[in-house]
């Protein structure tokens, strides 16, 4: 039996190494669950994969809902109640929480317009569907044929085209192919004249071609947890210092949801009650209050197999608002209903290397690949419900936002308040 002095009122706590062993089983149960979930979402295709084929405008298009998805989850369960009101106390929480977004049914397809370099077999495709062949035969018309369909399949891949994109995206059914759509237009081939042995001009007319790509989406819904993306973190809350409770998340390099890759994290925020200031004044309010401001980066990687190189994506978000806190029953058994508001902003980088074959050079041609997605929130209201048993606590709540999303957290609670 250890007695724990607080506020001049003894708290025995009983059986305490029997417990703390159970919340970490429990604990640890829960974020191991929870990330098979996340792992569940498992495809053939990685972004490490699928990206090198895309060129900016179509990577952007395609890939940038999971990065709106992203910026809305990293935002969430950063809270379950507000810190009281004291100059000085006692909270810890250790575990974890998941979000899962929602995934719009217009963050399923699309089409956009971009520009795209052909590889050699796009381009050799492109030429056949414009009348245009490569005999084997030994005469000169042969010959000749030959040597200007080699001239055309170096020139068209050397250039750049106004393209369609369409097809799925990221979120997008794996067997519904991304499409690039090449308008007719005329191109100028250079060849040379096996007669005269000089270079000379000529124009051909390209036939408008559709050609699909290898890959549809990897994060299919129908493949992820609840049909959402999700998201699994630990998390670290310590208080409370003139009413201040200061949150902490950190993951090092780990291998996540497969289509994304490996990925490590670190967050940080904090909660401050302004009410701590009206205590000394002889203000009691009948609720907690709080404000509280938050961020955080995650990076994930995803080795290229297409390039020697590697896909990477860098996710920054930051958000700031109010919550406003109930408490009801006792220290160790408690239920606190929460709500709060919060402004938002979430961007996410991508960097990678668009690489195509060149006809009859050993080297391929390599473009570097940058571009930037919002996240998909600007604002969201948060309306939740904790609960503490003893040494446990758990919290669910949902963010009505332009991605809506559901937040949860199960935490080992060793504090000294409600």
């Amino acid at each position: 039996m250890v007695l724990i002095e607080h506020k001049s009122k003894p708290y025995i706590m009983r059986e305490i190494v029997t417990n703390r062993k159970y919340c970490t089983f429990i604990l640890f149960l829960f974020f191991f669950t929870a990330l098979n979930l996340s792992l569940h979402a498992q495809e053939a295709k990685t972004i490490g994969e699928v990206l090198p084929q895309l060129s900016n405008d179509g990577a952007k298009a395609y890939a940038g809902p999971v990065a709106k998805n992203l910026g809305v989850n990293l935002n969430g369960a950063w809270f379950d109640r507000s810190p009281q009101a004291k100059f000085l106390g006692f909270t810890l929480e250790i575990g974890a929480v998941g979000m899962l977004s929602d995934i719009r049914d217009i963050d399923r397809r699309f089409s956009a317009a971009g520009t795209f370099r052909f590889d050699s077999i796009q381009t050799a495709t492109i030429l056949t569907g414009s009348g245009l062949s490569r005999p084997s035969g030994t005469d000169f018309q042969s010959s000749f044929q030959r040597e200007f369909f080699d001239s055309a399949l170096v020139s068209i891949a050397r250039q750049t085209f106004n393209i369609g994109f369409s097809g799925a995206t990221i979120f997008g059914d794996k067997n519904d192919s991304l499409k690039i759509t090449l308008s007719g237009r005329p191109v100028t081939i250079s060849y040379r004249d096996p007669l005269t042995n000089q270079r000379k001009d000529s124009t051909v007319s390209l036939g408008g071609s559709t050609i699909p790509l290898p890959f549809g989406g990897v994060l299919s819904p129908n493949d992820l947890p609840f049909n959402r993306l999700p998201l699994v973190l630990p998390q670290v809350s310590i208080g409370t210092i003139l009413g201040t409770q200061v949150t902490v998340r950190y993951i090092p390099q780990i291998k996540g949801v497969e289509a994304l890759g490996k990925y490590d994290m670190l967050g940080y925020g904090f909660q401050h009650n302004p009410a701590v200031w009206l205590t000394p004044l002889g203000v009691n309010l009948p609720f907690e209050i709080s404000v509280g401001y938050f961020t955080q980066k995650i990076t994930f990687e995803s080795n290229s197999a297409v390039t020697s190189g590697t896909v990477r994506l860098k996710a920054t978000s930051t958000a700031y608002g109010g919550m406003i806190s109930k408490a009801f029953g006792m220290t160790l058994f408690n239920i606190v209903p929460y709500v709060g508001y919060l402004r938002e902003t979430a961007k996410t980088e991508f960097g990678y290397d668009f690489e195509t074959d060149v006809p009859f050079q050993a080297q391929p041609l390599k473009v570097p690949v940058f571009f930037e997605v919002d996240g998909g929130n600007t604002q969201r209201w948060t309306v939740g419900l904790s609960i503490r048993f003893l040494l446990m606590s758990i919290h669910v709540d949902y963010n009505f936002a332009n991605t809506n999303s559901i937040t949860a957290g199960i935490m080992a609670n060793l504090s000294f308040e409600k």
